[in-house]
């Protein structure tokens, strides 16, 4: 019986010795474990943020993501998607990307744009816990469109989401392309002769082209005024502008008025 005691005593003394002590500087003292792990929660949660980035760190982001290569956009995009697929958020690729997903091998981009199911804060709330993504202000965000930067292996990749209820956001009518979401021909067309960019001229010009039936049936849903305006663009140029107006489904009295 003394010498069970005895054993009892000293396991007593080993259990209270193993157990977490915490001291001011948030750490443990344990007699059997790591030393350097956090028992303080604030600092642990504080640690998990993602980064709210200011105007000045927006600038280093912006130079350090023009390194990205086309396979560390496409690592971007699926890291989102996953957080999109976990959240119950609808997204359409739009850009470079979904251009290229519609066969135009050679387009160049150095970052993805992709419009969400979500508004600005509910996107902010989303992500403010991921230590991968880099995100604005709620005030800086409030143009529409949420530029965020993720972390892929050291390299930062841009992303920019367009969310509801901003003035540029198409609305979220995809189709899928390679497993990806993609923006239907006709808002894709109309969010590119929107901003009227010599690149979107290029792509219009890409999917007439090459995808001239696609673009014909969604034609409709295209405003006509722009349409007519991006055919007058063309008046030097019989063949593009015959192309144009066929895919369009204009005819010439619609560019002569």
């Amino acid at each position: 019986m003394r010498f069970s005691s005895v054993l009892l005593a000293v396991s007593l003394v080993q259990s209270a010795l193993s157990v977490a002590i915490t001291i001011p500087d948030g750490k443990r003292a344990v007699a059997f474990g790591d030393p350097s792990v956090s028992l303080n929660p604030a600092r642990s949660i504080i640690s998990r943020r993602g980064e709210e980035y200011d105007l000045d760190r927006l600038d280093d982001l912006e130079e350090e993501a023009e390194d990205a290569s086309k396979e560390q956009v496409y690592k971007g995009i699926d890291y989102l998607v996953n957080l999109y697929n976990g959240q119950g958020i609808r997204y359409g690729l739009m850009g470079g990307v979904a251009m290229q997903l519609y066969g135009y091998q050679d387009r160049e981009t150095k970052d993805s744009d992709m419009v969400v199911s979500v508004n600005s804060r509910d996107l902010l709330d989303k992500v403010k816990d991921d230590d991968k993504i880099a995100r604005p202000s709620g005030l800086m965000a409030a143009s529409g469109t949420v530029r965020l930067f993720i972390n892929i292996d050291g390299q930062q990749v841009e992303s920019n989401i367009f969310v509801q209820g901003g003035d540029q956001s198409p609305p979220v009518e995809t189709h899928e392309l390679d497993g990806y979401e993609v923006l239907n021909i006709g808002p894709l067309i109309s969010s590119k002769l929107r901003r009227s960019e010599d690149k979107d001229k290029d792509d219009i010009l890409w999917l007439i082209q090459n995808k001239g039936d696609d673009v014909k049936a969604a034609a409709d849903s295209i405003d006509k005024g722009k349409r007519i305006d991006f055919a007058e663009e063309y008046d030097d140029d019989d063949d593009k502008q015959e192309a144009i107006l066929e895919a369009f489904k204009l005819s010439r009295d619609d560019i002569d008025d």
